[in-house]
């Protein structure tokens, strides 16, 4: 059983996959199939629709996120879309309708981002302008994440040659390997 998921991820592999998306599919189809494996089924050319909307049920089961769910989704589809151009699969089976599969989430009920105030900005930047307290890396990094919007992997990753002191701009390395410019003129700190 283990053979269609050593072949997916070399096809992964070489579509050029970054090594967080290959973990993360290989991590979703590997639990896919050893929850096959409980149900008896041995081999990926067994694979129907019933064996998909059951290890959604139990997925849900386990309250999991929906965000958590999806993704398994994504990753078997994608998975059962490589059986079927291997024709590990009859081209005519789609075990994953991912329309259907996948968890709905009611408009508005995401999860709530919440922002600074003008007040809470004020009192964070107040606080780092005291050069005793505050080293000049970290006042670094807090206007970095204030004002070009990136994440924290992503700041942790910029390096000298990512700034372009000319034009005033940032090259971040997003996930996925995708690159952005960010212009913001910073202050002085």
């Amino acid at each position: 059983m283990l053979e269609p998921v050593q072949a997916f991820e070399e096809y992964l592999d070489a579509d050029g996959k970054s090594p967080k998306t290959l973990e993360s599919y290989i991590g979703d189809v590997a639990e896919f199939m050893k929850y096959l494996a409980d149900q008896n089924v041995t081999d990926a050319s067994q694979i129907r629709r019933a064996h998909i909307t059951a290890f959604r049920n139990n997925l849900l089961a386990k309250d999991l996120k929906p965000a958590t769910i999806n993704k398994k989704i994504n990753s078997l589809s994608c998975f059962c879309t490589f059986l079927r151009k291997k024709c590990i699969l009859p081209e005519s089976e789609n075990p994953v309708v991912p329309k259907k599969d996948r968890v709905k989430v009611a408009t508005g009920s995401e999860k709530e981002v919440s922002a600074f105030t003008e007040e809470d900005l004020a009192k964070l930047l107040n606080r780092t302008n005291d050069k005793k307290k505050v080293s000049l890396r970290n006042r670094l990094v807090i206007n970095l994440l204030l004002y070009t919007g990136a994440r924290v992997s992503e700041v942790g990753g910029i390096r000298i040659k990512d700034i372009d002191h000319v034009t005033s701009e940032l090259q971040i390395i997003g996930k996925g390997g995708k690159y952005r410019t960010s212009s913001h003129k910073a202050r002085r700190t």
